[in-house]
């Protein structure tokens, strides 16, 4: 121990895991660094010199380069290992029953059922666990990692919730990443970037369908100024099964799957969707009433007289907190996906306007026009579908949405009739 009053070790003992310690003894800091030798004779309280007791060391630091080191701890013989844990005030009995010195016994099931039995609440004060970063060192870079088990696929409307907690002024970054076995890249699913005060926060993922078998892992960058904390709790998984296989698949609007004998919808067939699990509701469709974008815009086109244009992009978008981080289709950042920036330079009601080809006149059943949108960020105005039957026209409403929907791809599809020859 060095730096004259910078510096104490105070030594003390505790029959139960819960009750206020008993000081033995202190140890002051000098002014030389050298090794010391300290002998502490210990006491026990009037009732209590029968009870197993356990040591507690406790150093205080005062001065940024003060110091306390230990060496060499010995007990005299009349101390002797117990080999037991120190009870706690409240104690499980064999028979599924709790002691508590101040409110007696009480049966189990009253812990953690959120109602107060003890006078002091000890039967609510332990519930519950979570998982939480704790900086280990000061290096410049520190990673924790929090991996999931394998999973094998997922159904079509499948997401992850969960709580965290990311508190601190110099807290830093988390983020969730998603790995497909058979891929090098991962995907960022999830990010926190800063300090989201003194609370829980839910947070929602959409995984969508996933073919493949994949892992999660969450991971916390800890810089050397790292000071807040990081935790996540009740990980949940939902609507991540495939749908069931069923022995008949009867009505009009229904469509059997050839392997996995599942029963869908007819709007779900040609959706670019695996929805069946087995791809037989996207095996005979017709590719020129399609587009993906995995290979350009297919055989849409880009308005002239708009004022910007669509982008074809992979991943993330370039501004924070606005667009997908992956696309609908692969559900991971390999795939492609088209979206507008309406951050600058774009200012308000600027419009970006994508054509369909010319399609041909319906019959009076008509056709489905069915996409998947994603509008997200607080500068997001309007999604809007037309039908137009006349060029240098924008045509008839069909569909709009304001505002921001959240970060997730939602599924929409319209009925479409026409005499004449129109385009989307």
């Amino acid at each position: 121990m060095s730096s004259l009053m910078h510096s104490h070790l105070s030594v003390f003992t505790r029959t139960s895991l819960d009750e206020d310690l008993q000081k033995q003894g202190d140890l002051i800091g000098i002014s030389e660094s050298q090794w010391r030798r300290a002998k502490i004779d210990l006491f026990a309280k009037a009732g209590e010199s029968t009870l197993p007791f356990q040591l507690i060391l406790e150093a205080t630091v005062l001065s940024p380069n003060a110091t306390v080191a230990l060496d060499d701890i010995s007990l005299s013989r009349e101390c002797e290992i117990s080999y037991k844990r120190l009870p706690s005030s409240s104690v499980q009995s064999k028979a599924g029953f709790v002691t508590h010195e101040d409110a007696g016994c009480m049966s189990s099931s009253k812990v953690c059922d959120f109602t107060p039995d003890c006078p002091d609440g000890a039967d609510e004060a332990s519930c519950g666990h979570f998982m939480f970063i704790l900086k280990k060192s000061n290096s410049l870079s520190q990673l924790a990692k929090l991996q999931s088990p394998t999973f094998s696929q997922t159904g079509t409307g499948c997401t992850l919730s969960f709580w965290f907690y990311n508190c601190g002024l110099s807290v830093g970054a988390a983020e969730l990443q998603l790995h497909m076995e058979e891929a090098s890249e991962s995907t960022v699913l999830w990010r926190v970037l800063y300090n989201q005060g003194d609370q829980w926060s839910q947070a929602t993922v959409q995984l969508g369908r996933l073919a493949q078998p994949f892992h999660l892992s969450l991971h916390k960058v800890s810089l050397g100024i790292y000071d807040g904390v990081s935790a996540i709790d009740d990980v949940r998984f939902e609507n991540c099964l495939l749908p069931p296989a069923v022995e008949s698949c009867e009505g009009p609007d229904r469509f059997w799957c050839l392997h996995t004998k599942a029963c869908i919808e007819k709007l779900q067939l040609c959706d670019l969707v695996d929805d069946c699990g087995d791809h037989t509701d996207e095996a005979d469709c017709v590719p020129e009433l399609q587009c993906n974008f995995e290979n350009g815009i297919c055989n849409w086109e880009q308005d002239t007289e708009d004022d910007f244009d669509w982008t074809r992009n992979q991943g993330s978008t370039s501004t924070l907190n606005t667009g997908p981080m992956k696309d609908n289709t692969l559900g991971t950042a390999k795939g492609h996906y088209l979206y507008i920036e309406s951050s600058e330079p774009q200012v308000f009601q600027h419009r970006a306007a994508l054509l369909s080809p010319v399609l041909n006149a319906t019959d009076a059943e008509g056709c489905t026009f069915r996409f998947f949108y994603h509008m997200f960020g607080k500068h997001i105005y309007r999604l809007a579908v037309y039908q137009r039957t006349w060029n240098n026209t924008r045509g008839q409403l069909l569909w709009h949405l304001f505002g921001d929907q959240g970060n997730r791809w939602i599924r929409k599809h319209l009925n479409i009739s026409s005499r004449r020859p129109f385009r989307v």
